[in-house]
């Protein structure tokens, strides 16, 4: 047996992350009842914002990974401010080789910045 610092709810075939046990252990539950995976989703988020309210939040960040067996997932990032018009180039005539982590130059991941560490 291995310690850890918080449970790990494990189900026979599904699967939850969240960063805490409270979150994880909540949509775990709504699974093993026949539960969606949107359903399972929409459990956990009520939980973080009590458990985490430092981190978490009515209308927060919504990272997902969609995947239906057969078909490839789908990925959708809606992770912070990201200005349409920003792009790697912007940053690079700046002088800049990587996004910076904080400030007004900031962004989540906005589409055309992949390339932008180390100066591509």
């Amino acid at each position: 047996m291995v310690f850890t610092t918080r449970p790990t709810p494990q189900g026979a075939v599904d699967m939850v992350a969240s960063t805490h046990g409270l979150a994880s252990a909540t949509p775990m539950w709504v699974l093993e009842r026949d539960g969606s995976a949107a359903e399972a989703g929409v459990a956990a988020g009520p939980v973080l914002q009590v458990v985490e309210p430092h981190l978490h939040g009515p209308a927060g960040d919504v990272p997902l990974i969609i995947s239906d067996r057969g078909a490839p997932p789908v990925v959708l990032c809606g992770q912070g401010v990201a200005p349409a018009a920003v792009r790697a180039a912007a940053h690079r005539d700046l002088g800049l080789g990587l996004v910076p982590g904080t400030g007004p130059l900031a962004a989540a991941n906005p589409r055309g910045m992949q390339g932008c560490a180390a100066g591509r």
